[in-house]
């Protein structure tokens, strides 16, 4: 059975709030197609029949004339086209492709927002429409504490009657009191933002450079709705698109990126082992320097140091400069 939506709203707070919905905005969402690594594949190669000995010396015969059939039996064992064993061939292979991932995105879609360049007398007239609202305002709260001191009743947002509770005297005159003191400061903040909004809007409105009455210029955008979604069907596609664009730029970048960061760790881990080639250098030297005195003098072994140097990525050149100055340990004083 039907339940009248008045019932509805009433009785099912959870389906309210799905009824009364209407700002649900559109959502842009996708991926981005990835480069794929294709492995090419192989021609193959065909099968050579088997022949006997003699049927492949006919053919060969103009480049191996010079041999007998015998002698021609010897070198056809390491002849690959035209020995007596044959070869089957092999298939070709197809090229083997490894799908890239692609980069996601999202987004929300916008619409852009109109304004009209306000003419003075059309500001001062929105400034009234925004006073008189906030005045009607607070006056409808007054008079509804006055009312709820006299008795009267109250509806809460599903539309239910409370009835109220009659005050007197010092009580009723500060519950008044009150209600009025609440009702002028909610009128003054509505008219704080309310103003607030307008000048933005009317800043924006003047910011296209248009004279004062020019109607419908730009002044910015906001998200889409469903309801706008059908007559900008074809903005979507576009917000589609550049979302799409910018996520691949994106992409590049950050992989171009990467590049250049495992360049620079490259050069440094290079530069890290010729500083340990050196350091061992400088220890070869510490300990000739500290040998014992007396007798005859153990030299260090400079060909094994000079080797390990090479291996460390010292240059030959340096090697052989510190090999020279370290022939003097292999003197006896």
């Amino acid at each position: 059975m039907d339940i009248p939506i008045t019932t509805r709203l009433k009785t099912a707070p959870k389906e309210k709030t799905a009824l009364l919905q209407t700002t649900t905005t559109v959502p842009i969402a996708g991926s981005t197609a990835g480069k794929d690594k294709i492995t090419p594949g192989t021609d193959g190669t065909p099968p050579t029949p088997k022949r006997t000995h003699e049927e492949a010396y006919a053919m060969r015969l103009p480049e191996y004339k010079s041999l007998s059939l015998d002698e021609y039996i010897e070198v056809a064992k390491k002849d690959e086209l035209y020995g007596t064993s044959g070869s089957p061939g092999k298939p070709p292979t197809p090229n083997v492709v490894v799908k890239g991932k692609g980069v996601d995105y999202d987004g929300t879609a916008k619409i852009e927002t109109l304004g009209d360049v306000f003419q003075p007398w059309e500001t001062r007239a929105q400034s009234r429409s925004i006073k008189k609202e906030g005045r009607d305002n607070r006056r409808s709260d007054i008079k509804k504490a006055r009312n709820e001191a006299k008795g009267g009743g109250t509806f809460d947002e599903e539309g239910n009657y409370t009835e109220g509770t009659k005050l007197k005297g010092k009580a009723k005159r500060e519950y008044i009191k009150k209600a009025r003191q609440k009702a002028k400061a909610k009128e003054t903040d509505f008219e704080s933002k309310e103003f607030a909004a307008a000048s933005v809007r009317n800043s924006k409105s003047r910011a296209s450079g248009k004279k004062p009455g020019t109607p419908g210029v730009r002044t910015g955008e906001v998200d889409m709705t469903m309801s706008e979604l059908e007559k900008n069907a074809d903005s979507v596609k576009v917000q589609d698109a550049h979302l799409k664009k910018n996520a691949e730029i994106a992409a590049k970048r950050k992989a171009d990126a990467k590049k250049i960061a495992d360049a620079k760790n490259k050069e440094i881990t290079t530069d890290s082992n010729e500083g340990n080639g050196e350091n061992k250098v400088a220890a070869v030297y510490s300990q000739a320097a500290n040998a014992p005195t007396g007798g005859a003098t153990v030299a260090p072994n400079y060909n094994n140091t000079v080797l390990t140097m090479r291996k460390s990525g010292v240059s030959k050149k340096r090697a052989t400069a510190f090999q020279m100055k370290g022939s003097m340990f292999n003197k006896n004083y």
